[in-house]
């Protein structure tokens, strides 16, 4: 964990606006894994653990990224890429999808998912896309 504190540091980048990141994971090693690295890069970071309770997080805290595992219990990633759609102002939040689903690109087509990453990932490729993705700058749909 060293590296991504050495890389990003603990001070906001782009000023002293900490951007939102919502992170959606089941899997609590993992949640706690990209929280803490989200965090150290000098983000403010939010976590929820399936897809219902992003949405309720999303709609209350308006993040300006979302992490979002693609197989979730209650409401997985792409029924709440779904919902998210029927929402505009949600809608306009971009959405990393983290997933090690084989055929997540016929899940995922046309539910307006920003970027896929495929796990497993490199953290550092990972905060790099997150970086990206909240400055509007990807124009990437695959990573990994």
């Amino acid at each position: 964990m060293a590296s991504v504190t050495d890389r990003w540091g603990v001070v906001p980048r782009g000023g002293t606006d900490l951007k939102r990141i919502l992170v959606v994971e089941d899997n609590l090693d993992l949640r706690e894994l990209l929280s803490d690295a989200m965090s150290d890069a000098g983000y403010d970071v939010s976590e929820v653990s399936n897809g219902a309770e992003a949405l309720a997080r999303a709609e209350e805290w308006l993040p300006d990224a979302i992490l979002l595992d693609l197989m979730l219990p209650v409401m997985d990633g792409a029924e709440f890429l779904r919902a998210r759609q029927d929402r505009p102002f949600l809608a306009r939040i971009p959405v990393m999808v983290l997933t090690a689903h084989p055929f997540h690109h016929r899940m995922l087509d046309g539910l307006g998912a920003t970027l896929v990453v495929r796990k497993p990932y490199n953290l550092d490729v990972l905060l790099s896309a997150v970086e990206e993705l909240c400055e509007g700058e990807t124009g990437l749909d695959s990573v990994g």
